[in-house]
């Protein structure tokens, strides 16, 4: 009886040989790639100019094409998709508590390769475009104000936040 576990027992490690044995293995690479730096800087700020009292309408409505529009340059790999983010004013103020409000705004990318696309800037959410073939994007910004016809005389400001990332 001891000579037949043993025997099975032999058979059993034998097996297990065998199949050790019939492996096979591989290799594997680790990669990265590292995308340049984002740049983005002001080009110019939006400035609507003076206006006379009395204005109730005024529009920055086709921004790439209008010279006092806001611009931002962006340099990033070329081609390369990234998210536009923004924290918009809802209004221009005098610091002293008058105010007017913005009721629209507008945008449009410039890249080559790409072309253009007009866009609506919104803190809602982001907007995703394409960096053009030679590694630049131009970010055009208007806006719409609701400006009373008593408007207060003074000079409004309001600040606008543009953050830019690899998609």
């Amino acid at each position: 009886m001891n000579l037949r576990s043993t025997t099975l027992a032999l058979a059993l490690v034998g097996g297990l040989a065998s199949v050790v044995r019939a492996q096979n293995g591989t290799s594997l690479t680790a990669t990265i790639t590292i995308q340049p730096s984002i740049s983005v800087s002001t080009v110019r700020n939006m400035d609507f100019g003076i206006m006379s009292q009395g204005i109730t309408d005024l529009s920055i409505s086709d921004p790439a094409n209008d010279p006092r529009s806001a611009q931002v340059h962006v340099s990033a790999r070329a081609l390369n998709l990234v998210t536009v983010g923004f924290v918009l004013p809802a209004d221009l103020s005098d610091g002293a508590g008058h105010t007017i409000p913005i009721t629209e705004w507008f945008g449009t990318f410039i890249a080559i390769g790409p072309g253009n696309t007009a866009f609506t800037p919104s803190m809602a959410g982001r907007t995703t475009t394409q960096i053009g073939n030679d590694g630049n994007l131009e970010l055009f910004l208007g806006s719409h104000l609701g400006i009373d016809s008593n408007q207060f005389p003074a000079t409004y400001t309001g600040v606008i936040l543009v953050d830019v990332f690899y998609f």
